[in-house]
């Protein structure tokens, strides 16, 4: 398949489809002359055929020698010109009778009236009787007389005559008459045949007449001979011109065709660009309407008199060549670019367009967002004025139509937008609620909201990692308190039960007892210390068992304020809680949620200011039970209540009294086991602490 896209078969496929063309456009061309002059159907009387041609040659002659005598005329007829400087007494028309070769008139009356269109159709006063009009001195018809003498002395008009006379129309004869007298004739024998008589006509009267005649047997050399040969040869063999025609015409479709499919494709049958597809599209098209104007003037100008002449069958067919040549490799030079997908992409007009887009790109980026807006909103509201006023100005539906599809895509535009925002608020919300792996728009965004987009996902990713690493990292630290404080109560246990033993023996130094109560008492303290330690850990790794289950909340607060009356009392602290008819339930673990009421009860005996009161209130929600426990701190509290639920942190900064800062950790810890929440609210010295428990 590959000799299909060699160059040699390319060439002369388009050597064959300029043959088969020209072959095609010929045969239809002769066959449509012949068969409208009925040659066919006569093709057996030359003489009928001989009369049909000529007419069409000689026509012309006639008519240009009465056009020139008129013209020429005008200098003579002075003063007879209305206000337009138009002739008043013009009213002329050419008639043309045709003869058959017997000398009888066929049936094609031409009327030449058009002719003479820059006389009769400007002509507004005529009289049929323009011939009897006088200017006071001499009548019209005196005037037309003497002009028509003058001009036919005249050198310019025996020059056209001779024209007629020379050997390019040997065959042709006429005589030409004025006022029924012959004025010129190159008629010298009877050998001939009449054709056709013209006749130029003024008003009612005939002035001249021009009689057509051919030579019955034709001279060899002049144009209605050559033309006659021709057509003679197309007459007798229509048939064989006609088939040759229609396969020729099939052929030239089918090269066509072939061409279009091997356009753009090298030898090997791959697409490639030649040096021609690499010139601008723009220039390929000038170059193709030059190359047509200028052949359709070279063959306009050759049917003039004078080109006419030096003209010959060599030089058309140059031309055709030349002009088939630059068509045909413009159109595979367009159809290769179409198939390589180049057929703007190294045109002037794209490369203008590329750059006006990219310094309108350039401006655009380089604008601030909000003159964006500006810009965007206000040329929306310019072309909506402007096909208002139009609108207004013109009342057409059209443009009314232009108009509501422009507010229907404003609509449309701003419906989007708003869609684009409400997505985006709902992913701004399930970040705010800790929701930060599904959070994410998997779908594009345009503009200003692709780039929020972007950065609420930067956000999302942000507090991901955070929140990973700070559980990783609070995993660890409970593992490592957990390992390091399981190490410490070994040691701890036993230094307790040999300080004991010590305490049993008969000890009579004072001092040394005394060094020993101390160290027992420290014991003590460092083992509450890692026993809290441990319990803070279990709780924060969620490593306790929680068994939830629907309690009383204020039966355990009764029973733990009961615990605590004794230690209150001696602090002089007044507890004001009440607890009657308050079936309030939660769903808890009686016993974390103990531990929870005992720390800060411990934290109340340390800090709470004595001689003050200790409020406990308790209030049900909708779905959640919640207890207040209210005191005065006797330090001044200048710590934000999230801190002081930090391990290790104390509101007692000075450190004067026992304490390791695990208490309200372990108790937020215990709270949240139970899904619920702790909360801190300090206002000035006043120390509230928030249990929120969930009733289902």
């Amino acid at each position: 398949m590959k000799i299909l896209y060699n160059r040699f078969v390319k060439a002369i496929a388009m050597l064959l489809l300029l043959v088969t063309a020209v072959i095609t456009i010929g045969g239809i061309g002769g066959m449509y002359y012949t068969y409208s002059n009925d040659s066919v159907k006569n093709k057996e009387n030359p003489d009928f055929n001989k009369t049909r041609l000529a007419k069409s040659l000689v026509e012309n002659s006639s008519f240009r020698l009465y056009r020139y005598i008129r013209d020429e005329m005008d200098q003579y007829m002075v003063g007879y010109y209305d206000e337009d400087g138009v002739y008043r007494y013009y009213n002329e028309t050419v008639d043309a009778t045709y003869y058959d070769d017997a000398g009888n008139t066929d049936d094609d009356n031409y009327n030449s009236e058009n002719e003479t269109t820059a006389y009769d159709n400007e002509n507004t006063d005529v009289s049929s009787n323009a011939h009897n009009m006088t200017d006071g001195s001499h009548s019209i018809d005196e005037e037309y007389d003497n002009a028509i003498e003058k001009v036919s002395k005249e050198t310019s008009y025996l020059q056209v005559v001779n024209d007629l006379m020379s050997d390019e129309y040997v065959n042709y004869k006429y005589k030409m008459y004025y006022n029924d007298k012959i004025i010129i004739s190159n008629v010298n024998d009877d050998d001939i045949v009449k054709i056709s008589t013209t006749t130029l006509t003024v008003g009612d009267r005939k002035y001249i007449t021009i009689e057509n005649y051919l030579n019955k047997n034709l001279e060899k050399g002049d144009v209605i001979y050559k033309k006659y040969q021709v057509f003679d040869i197309i007459t007798k063999n229509y048939n064989v011109i006609k088939y040759a025609t229609i396969i020729s015409g099939i052929l030239a479709v089918i090269l066509c065709m072939y061409i279009m499919v091997v356009a753009g494709y090298n030898g090997q049958g791959e697409l490639e660009l030649n040096w021609i597809d690499t010139i601008p599209l723009e220039i390929i098209i000038f170059i193709a309407f030059l190359v047509q104007y200028m052949t359709a003037f070279i063959i306009s100008e050759s049917g003039t008199y004078e080109l006419g002449r030096m003209m010959d069958g060599i030089f058309f067919i140059a031309i055709g060549s030349v002009w088939y040549i630059f068509t045909i490799n413009i159109f595979i030079s367009i159809l290769s670019r179409l198939k390589n997908k180049v057929l703007f992409k190294n045109s002037i007009t794209s490369k203008i367009i590329k750059f006006i887009i990219k310094c309108v790109k350039n401006v655009v980026v380089n604008l601030d967002k909000k003159w964006k807006a500006i810009i965007t909103i206000g040329g929306c509201f310019f072309w909506e004025c402007v096909l208002f006023i139009i609108n207004i100005s013109a009342q057409s539906m059209i443009i009314w139509f232009i108009w509501f599809i422009f507010k229907i895509v404003e609509f449309f535009l701003l419906m989007y937008a708003f869609s684009l925002l409400l997505e985006l608020r709902d992913r701004i919300k399930s970040v705010h609620d800790g929701n930060t792996e599904n959070s994410a728009l998997n779908k594009p965004m345009p503009g200003l909201f692709g780039e929020s987009n972007e950065y609420i996902t930067d956000i999302s990713a942000g507090l991901e990692k955070a929140v990973a690493e700070k559980v990783k990292s609070e995993q660890l630290k409970a593992e490592l308190i957990t390992n390091v404080s399981h190490d410490i109560k070994t040691p701890i246990t036993s230094i307790i039960n040999y300080i004991d033993l010590m305490n049993k023996e008969d000890i009579q130094n004072e001092k040394v007892r005394e060094y020993i109560g101390v160290a027992y008492k420290q014991s003590l303290r460092l083992k509450k210390l890692t026993e809290d330690i441990v319990e803070a850990s279990k709780a924060s790794t969620g490593n306790i068992e929680v068994k939830s289950d629907k309690i009383n909340i204020c039966e355990i607060i009764s029973q733990s304020v009961g615990e605590y009356t004794d230690k209150f009392e001696q602090l002089n602290i007044t507890v004001v809680f009440d607890e009657s008819d308050k079936g309030y339930e939660a769903m808890a673990d009686g016993r974390l949620l103990w531990r929870v009421i005992e720390n800060l009860f411990t934290n109340i005996c340390k800090y709470a200011l004595e001689g003050t009161r200790l409020y406990i209130d308790v209030s049900q929600e909708e779905k959640y039970v919640k207890i207040y426990i209210k005191n005065i701190s006797k330090y001044k509290l200048n710590i934000p209540g999230d801190e002081l639920m930090e391990r290790f942190v104390r509101g007692d900064l000075s450190r004067s009294t026992s304490g390791n800062g695990l208490g309200l950790s372990i108790a937020k810890s215990l709270v949240e086991l139970q899904k619920g929440y702790f909360d801190i609210d300090i206002n000035g010295d006043l120390f509230t602490a928030i249990i929120t428990l969930p009733r289902e």
